[in-house]
């Protein structure tokens, strides 16, 4: 077991779920809303570290975080009721697929780190596989879940590799999820983006695109547009 400190909170980890990395630190920072959201939706929670920082983003929002990972859900949990918004969060294990189903419930965000590498070489660890795969959940129905229980006014928040976002961008727009903003991210200023994060809707509007590298070129040191953009959440910031 290993911990993933933030500044007001501590994220559990373990071998059997996916860790903390930068692309939530990314997406959870980046997440933010023109409203005060009352309801949000983590789908494939792992930590649930998605989930703790809308919490302390949002103090009016009750949050629920689903995982197909029972082990995932457990963690998450423990990462709940160790934090200072116990009461305004809640993991449960669910397939998305079936839980859109079973809950008629319309969310004001809707937030996902979703499987990737659907091109690459499975790992052999079967909690990975699940985890960054688009085994158990491909973007066609991670989108029509979204499209399904997002509600009109509401946004939903991803991160997808930077190659497949055109496909990503087609298959939303067959859902009426329309692009309202998004943020290119390299490792280096000369590097190519490898990640793209995009705040979609049911309403038109001109996204607003911009771009961010995660390091100083020519080292591991964080950008300072990174530090500010997470500082809220990353302790030594």
């Amino acid at each position: 077991m290993s911990v993933f400190r933030c500044k007001q909170f501590d994220v559990q980890q373990n071998e059997a779920v996916f860790k903390v990395n930068t692309d939530a630190m990314l997406l959870g920072a980046w997440t933010q809303a023109s409203f005060f959201p009352q309801n949000i939706l983590d789908i494939g929670t792992g930590t649930g570290v998605l989930a703790l920082m809308m919490a302390q983003k949002f103090s009016q929002a009750i949050i629920q975080a689903i995982d197909i990972s029972a082990e995932a859900v457990a963690l998450a949990q423990r990462n709940f009721v160790e934090s200072a918004w116990k009461n305004r969060l809640a993991a449960q294990q669910a397939d998305v697929n079936i839980w859109q189903k079973d809950h008629r419930q319309r969310y004001d965000i809707i937030i996902s780190n979703p499987p990737y590498f659907s091109q690459s070489i499975l790992p052999q660890k079967a909690h990975l596989q699940t985890a960054k795969h688009c085994k158990s959940l491909n973007y066609r129905q991670l989108i029509e879940a979204i499209a399904n229980m997002l509600q009109p006014a509401g946004n939903a928040f991803v991160i997808v590799p930077a190659d497949v976002w055109k496909i990503f961008q087609h298959t939303a727009a067959t859902h009426s999820l329309k692009v309202q903003k998004l943020l290119w991210v390299g490792s280096y200023s000369f590097s190519k983006p490898h990640r793209v994060l995009a705040c979609l809707g049911f309403e038109t509007m001109l996204a607003e695109e911009t771009s961010l590298f995660i390091y100083n070129d020519g080292t591991t040191q964080h950008s300072e547009a990174y530090r500010q953009l997470t500082k809220d959440f990353h302790w030594h910031y």
